[in-house]
């Protein structure tokens, strides 16, 4: 193997000349690749890293199946005319920027759809052809059968019975994070990769769930959840944190998991909130509209029982970010089910809850609006349409001539 004055590597074997080199990626990034000729065509073969000696080990097997292919079987050297596979795909999906997890769950969505769909071991070593319209279908079709059926949601959480509207709703999810490694902003990633037209793919029609109307919490819920809330706070004192910001503030998951300390300002007396605005240097963007959520003394004294456990100056106790996920997204959520039931998002139920307090004290559906920081006075009035419909009968007085 000799280096050159560009500091690539050139290696020969049997007869034949290989390259390695450092790409620059359209993410800004760098990765090494394998260059080759045959016939006078020039070949390009990712080796999946921007580590030098990692780059020169995945190399060797990789020269040593390409010397291995005759004529007949052109094709397995992936020429630079050939449509991409989906594990080319992925890895220069996974070098750009983002959310590492949500770029992980995008991936695994993709993969999901072509194995469920297709019935295939392997998903990346498709073809990028195989993205099309009637790929969704198979994959709903496939997912639709499993209505009715029972299965393991969690490896300590016991069966249940999948329902259309579950599944439904899980299969749209799918394809939206699927598609999501395809949108308009994603698409610089895939430069000299050949990908077949993807137009009719990211705009195929996915069956959404019928939404639900939304109604009130069923009789005699919140009583038994408050019942069981001390027992809560000292066997879990992160879930039961989240559950103080849920039911009595009215915040979304990522606005809990996020929050900190520094987020209340105090006034005085009676005249405290949660400031819950974009935070650039915190990594944080308001869902919706910004505002500023009033938080009550008795609720703040109870939420600085717990100032102790937590870490880094977030408000729900958790070492890491993972840990202060769990706490809001899954176990405050297994809990609040045991009384919550049928409904898509248990917890998220007490934040509509906390709406509807703040039109039992007398506050106007803007003032709800404002409280839970809806974008859209629409959103609100969809969650509270059950509130609204309580129309009094109109008797003969009402239409008697004034006197």
């Amino acid at each position: 193997m000799k280096k050159d004055e560009s500091g690539n590597y050139h290696i020969g074997f049997e007869g034949k000349e290989f390259l390695i080199f450092l790409r620059d990626l359209p993410s800004g990034k760098k990765g090494y690749y394998l260059r080759f000729e045959h016939r006078l065509k020039p070949y390009l073969r990712s080796l999946g890293t921007n580590v030098l000696a990692s780059a020169k080990a995945n190399a060797l097997p990789k020269i040593k199946a390409i010397m291995k292919v005759d004529t007949a079987t052109d094709d397995l050297l992936k020429l630079k005319s050939d449509f991409a596979t989906i594990g080319e795909i992925v890895e220069a999906y996974l070098l750009g920027q983002g959310n590492k997890r949500t770029m992980d769950d995008n991936v695994n969505s993709l993969r999901n759809m072509i194995r469920v769909g297709l019935g295939v071991k392997n998903p990346d070593d498709c073809k990028s052809t195989v993205l099309t319209p009637e790929l969704l279908e198979k994959f709903e079709k496939a997912r639709m059968a499993l209505v009715g059926t029972e299965y393991q949601r969690y490896a300590k959480s016991e069966s249940r019975i999948l329902t259309a509207h579950s599944v439904v709703t899980s299969t749209r999810s799918y394809v939206v994070h699927a598609r999501a490694l395809f949108s308009a902003k994603r698409m610089p990633l895939y430069k000299g990769l050949k990908l077949p037209d993807l137009v009719k793919f990211r705009g195929a029609h996915v069956a959404s769930p019928k939404k639900r109307a939304p109604r009130a919490l069923d009789s005699g819920v919140i009583e038994a959840i408050n019942a069981a809330a001390p027992a809560l706070a000292k066997s879990d004192p992160a879930a039961y944190v989240a559950h103080l910001m849920f039911k009595y503030l009215g915040m979304r998951n990522a606005e809990i998991r996020a929050a900190k300390w520094g987020w209340i300002e105090k006034h005085g007396p009676g005249d405290n909130s949660m400031a819950v605005i974009d935070r650039p240097e915190e990594g944080f963007k308001a869902k919706g509209n910004e505002g500023r959520v009033p938080v009550a003394d008795d609720v703040l004294a109870e939420l600085e029982k717990f100032k102790d456990h937590g870490t880094d100056g977030f408000i729900v106790p958790g070492a890491t970010a993972t840990d202060r996920r769990n706490a809001v997204d899954r176990r405050h959520s297994e809990w609040v089910s045991q009384w919550i039931k049928d409904r898509s998002k248990t917890s998220y139920e007490l934040r509509r809850y906390a709406g509807s307090k703040v039109l039992d004290n007398g506050g106007s559906i803007e003032d709800v609006r404002d409280f839970l920081r809806h974008s859209d006075l629409k959103t609100t009035l969809d969650w509270y349409v059950y509130r609204l419909r309580k129309l009094k009968p109109l008797t003969m007085a009402h239409f008697a001539p004034a006197a």
